[in-house]
């Protein structure tokens, strides 16, 4: 049986057309019960050269910088 309720995470970042992350919000818990977390160690990092070491939240930052590239991606295909 699957539980309804369970632990998860969000990340949203913003990014300058760079890839510098401007800034990193994390929502971390059970979803209905949490808030978002603003992550000041991620800001100022461009998303192609990150330092991953001393980093929380890695997987789910990896992710969000993984659908940045695919929409710039996919931006710079469209002009």
């Amino acid at each position: 049986m699957k539980k309804s309720l369970r632990p998860g995470k969000i990340a949203i970042l913003v990014t300058k057309k760079d890839g510098t992350i401007r800034e990193c919000n994390i929502l971390s818990g059970a979803i209905v019960l949490s808030r978002f977390h603003r992550y000041k160690e991620y800001e100022g990092e461009s998303i192609e050269t990150i330092n991953w070491e001393n980093k929380k939240h890695k997987k789910v930052v990896k992710e969000a910088i993984t659908k940045i590239q695919k929409q710039a991606k996919n931006n710079m295909n469209l002009v």
